[in-house]
């Protein structure tokens, strides 16, 4: 989890996610918004689901990737049991 939660405990993005969304688009970031992220928190809560693998390309937008199947046990509705990737 290194890096999703430095806006929230450290103020300030990850340097590798900044960097990789100026090369691709303009973040849409506001001014004020670090204030509002960067706050003290009691509890966090993560849900985790599944995991999937994919295949980057330079062509594809952040989440579109071609998943490629390495043939993970499932469960009943045919998503993958993947503990390592929480």
């Amino acid at each position: 989890m290194s890096g999703f939660f430095d806006t929230v405990f450290k103020g300030a993005y990850p340097k590798f996610m900044d960097d990789w969304f100026k090369k691709r688009s303009s973040p849409n970031v506001i001014d004020g918004d670090m204030d509002l992220i960067h706050q003290p928190i009691d509890f966090l809560g993560i849900n985790y689901y599944r995991g999937s693998v994919g295949r980057h390309t330079e062509d594809n937008w952040l989440f579109d990737h071609e998943r490629v199947d390495i043939r993970y046990s499932k469960i009943d509705i045919d998503w993958n049991i993947y503990p390592d990737g929480f």
